[in-house]
């Protein structure tokens, strides 16, 4: 079914057929300000602080569910790859489910959301599934986002892959933000996905005390593909850190290989400086070659000597 644009610009309607031929409403609503709380306020009865906590002026800090009279409202944070920082960042998605809609509101930050929007029918067909249900519904979207974010974390392996034969290869300057940028991405990862688990039993909870009812339900399935989440997020984790704790390991030995040269060149070069200052005293009398005609180049082989015997030295104790 064609998606309708409401009177409001920012709001997108598509109507859902369920199973038994009962229709549900799919609001999609980006950048919600002032004209898009009106409507929600003037066409639905939600509580003034759900729709205060949705205003695209407001990011909540982390993920919520609350219920209203006869809703759910939900927070939720989603990952999506940030193109200026080059980073995993997160987008906040708040989701109002009634007994015969669902709402979203959003940045319009992630593709998968965009895309399954504008192809619902042509998806649910093609993958052969049908909707019993608003929380049918509500959990495909879930499911659609949650999806795309495995694709995230297979760019982060495969960018850490890169990394590690760049770290190997000696090209550490030019792994060091790339890998940066890694471990930052896997953190932010790690802080969205954290809370879903919980978020969705409690939603499950709340579902069944304000009665909206459900025939089927993918939450099962939703869990699993969480739990599967969070573990290769953990796994992505742990080998980001691991490539980092490399990349510090090779640069500390190098860095110790370069400190280690010029401390023997310093010390090499000792004697031709105490040489040099002890001569270069104005003292002359009693100082030895000053008066000799050969003076200058017996003062440079002294120079010499004492330069080659700290090399010898540093040579015995296999120090070079």
């Amino acid at each position: 079914m064609p998606t309708r644009r409401n009177a409001v610009n920012n709001i997108q309607q598509t109507n859902i057929k369920l199973k038994g031929g009962k229709k549900i409403n799919w609001l999609n609503i980006i950048h919600a300000a002032k004209p898009e709380i009106d409507y929600l306020r003037e066409n639905f009865h939600f509580d003034e602080k759900h729709l205060y906590q949705s205003s695209a002026k407001i990011s909540a800090l982390h993920a919520a569910v609350h219920h209203g009279t006869d809703y759910i409202f939900l927070v939720l944070r989603f990952p999506y790859y940030d193109k200026q920082e080059k980073v995993i960042a997160s987008e906040e998605i708040d989701f109002f489910v009634g007994k015969n809609y669902v709402i979203t509101l959003h940045q319009n930050k992630i593709r998968a959301l965009r895309d399954f929007f504008a192809n619902y029918h042509k998806i649910n067909e093609k993958q052969k599934r049908n909707s019993d249900s608003v929380i049918d519904v509500f959990y495909y979207i879930v499911e659609a986002i949650i999806d795309s974010s495995f694709d995230l974390l297979d760019d982060i392996g495969e960018i850490s892959d890169e990394i590690e034969d760049i770290i190997f290869a000696g090209e550490n300057k030019n792994a060091i933000t790339v890998l940066l940028n890694l471990r930052r991405s896997a953190i932010n990862f790690r802080s969205i996905t954290i809370s879903y688990e919980n978020i969705f039993e409690k939603f499950e909870r709340l579902r069944k005390e304000i009665k909206i009812n459900d025939l089927r339900t993918p939450f099962s399935t939703i869990i699993e593909k969480v739990k599967d989440l969070q573990n290769i997020t953990e796994n992505r984790k742990e080998m980001i850190e691991a490539l980092y704790a490399t990349h510090e390991s090779i640069s500390n030995y190098r860095l110790n290989d370069i400190m280690k040269t010029l401390t023997i060149f310093s010390v090499i070069v000792f004697p031709l400086t105490l040489l040099a200052a002890i001569f270069g005293m104005n003292t002359m009398n009693g100082m030895p070659f000053v008066n000799t005609p050969q003076g200058f180049w017996l003062i440079i082989i002294i120079m010499l000597l004492g330069s080659f015997g700290m090399l010898m030295f540093f040579k015995k104790k296999k120090w070079l």
